[in-house]
């Protein structure tokens, strides 16, 4: 099975509680992930990001230190 990263792309985790935090990233980012260079997985407890890491690889967590 192909990997975000053995494709080259950046894979994101995000995990954030607030929608308009979140919609700002993706924003950001739009263009990247367009073009498929980046792919933003986005959960919004840390429960949920707990079986997110379980299930999937990521090249890195971007996470609300507030949770």
């Amino acid at each position: 099975m192909a990997t975000p990263e053995s494709l080259g792309q950046l894979s994101i985790l995000l995990v954030e509680d607030e929608p308009a935090d979140s919609t700002l990233l993706k924003a950001i980012l739009r263009d990247e992930v367009q073009r498929g260079e980046v792919v933003i997985q986005t959960v919004r407890t840390l429960k949920l990001a707990y079986g997110e890491l379980k299930r999937l690889s990521f090249s890195c967590v971007l996470m609300d230190l507030g949770l």
